[in-house]
Order: C-alpha cells, then structure tokens, then sequence
C-alpha cells in the first residue's frame, strides 16, 4: 500500500498528536486562515517545504517525517504510514464513545483510515459574494478525488464540495468537505446544494443552505450567518442536491 501524502500526514499529526479536534482550531491557534490551513490537511492547496515546517514546528514533530514520510513523527512514536499501521481501521478500531461528536467525523483518525477507494471527485469552484450573489460558481473542472466513506460504497454520482464562504457558520465552516448526492431527493432540515441556471453558458450561482420547505412554485432555504431565509422560483433552479449526513456517510 502507498504510503499516506504529505496532507495526510499533516491531518493526522493534528487529529493524532495534537489538542485541535478541528482543523478550523488548529488554524486560529496558529494565526492562519481557515479556509488555507483545512486546504493543505484537505488536499485542495498544495503545501509548500516553508509551510510543512511551520507545522512541524507547531505539532512537535520531525519535518523530515511530515515532508517526505521519512523517520518517525516524534521519537519512539510511529506514524501511520508504518506497514502495521496502514490496515483498514474498520477492522481493528475500538468503537466510538456514545458522546462522540460526529459533526467533525473527518477530523476522527478512524474517517481517515476507513481504507475504501479515493474515487469521489471533488468539483472545482469559484468563490462567489453573499445572500443571493450565491456561495460559489462550479467552475466545470474536477479538481482532484476524496476517500469513499463506507456508507456510500455503492452509491453513484457522489461528489465532494469545499464550503467557500462562512454562510452556514458554525455548521460548516470555509474549507470543510461536503459528500453530495444529486438523487436523493432531499426533505426540510436536509442540508443542499442549490445550483441555479446560467446565462449565456456560464455556471449559474451555487448556495449551500438549509432547507426549510417547498411548494410547486418556490424553493425556500435557510442560512445561518446572518440568519435569514431565502426564497428561490423552481424555474430558476437548474438542480437541488442532498448534502450526505456524517452518521450517513459513517453507516450508522
């Protein structure tokens, strides 16, 4: 099996070896931006050699290790990229305790060790504004591919989404994952994905939001920060996508 990349490694430092459960913790403790930090544990940013041995430094372990896979995190200590330690948790992982808070289940060690396939792409995106200047534009490339978790083995057509904006703050913050699924047709208090219909062959407005209810006519969503409703025509909307809960995507 290959050994686990530079992201990973820095994503496992953190869940492992740190006192951040949240990506989002561990950036505000080091002075960074959010959505940079969870792009380099997510995969979606590169990380360059200086940014590597900044983390090094902050978690306490060896740069040659987080760089290149090399040695040991910390003395005494094996990483995950070590033979024995690389089998599928879902095996050999003691169970969750029954308070465990699954709304960050993939900062959990055992999210990142489920050993299923990375084959779920992730779409590109543009950054759009506020309300109903939309939260992002898909920008029609695939930007890369994310770990198949075990509930969704077999389903087709899931992809995965970066939160762009802080709109659904503090449900999900800039630089989260979100696993979508375009055909299951979501009920109130699902989380979607709203994409509207373009102009002139252009991506048409995206929005991540809560659904609140809907009628033969409109589509009515809500979001968090600031709290507000929003209100779209069916005809505008090009698709309505189901936001996959975390116990969903966990098979519990």
């Amino acid at each position: 099996m290959a050994a686990m990349e530079r992201h990973e490694r820095l994503a496992w430092a953190r869940a492992t070896l740190s006192a951040y459960p949240s990506a989002s913790e561990a950036a505000r403790a080091m002075g960074m931006a959010v959505p940079t930090y969870a792009g380099h544990e997510n995969g979606s940013r590169g990380i360059t050699s200086d940014a590597a041995r900044r983390y090094a430094d902050f978690y306490k372990v060896s740069a040659e290790w987080l760089l290149y896979g090399r040695g040991e995190p910390r003395a005494g200590i094996p990483g995950p990229d070590r033979a024995e330690d690389r089998a599928p948790v879902r095996g050999r992982a003691e169970p969750l305790p029954p308070d465990t808070d699954l709304s960050k289940a993939e900062d959990l060690p055992h999210f990142k060790g489920f050993g299923g396939p990375r084959n779920v792409p992730a779409y590109g995106t543009a950054v759009g504004g506020g309300d109903r200047d939309g939260d992002f534009r898909f920008n029609g490339q695939t930007i890369g591919y994310e770990p198949r978790p075990p509930g969704i083995q077999g389903r087709k057509d899931v992809y995965v989404l970066y939160v762009q904006n802080d709109s659904m703050d503090p449900k999900y913050e800039p630089g989260e994952r979100l696993y979508v699924d375009p055909h299951r047709p979501p009920r109130p208090m699902d989380y979607v994905v709203v994409e509207l219909q373009g102009d002139d062959g252009e991506p048409g407005k995206g929005f991540i939001k809560r659904l609140v209810r809907q009628t033969p006519t409109k589509v009515i969503v809500e979001q968090f920060n600031p709290r507000k409703e929003i209100e779209f025509d069916r005809q505008e909307i090009k698709s309505l996508h189901r936001v996959i809960p975390t116990d969903e995507l966990l098979g519990i």
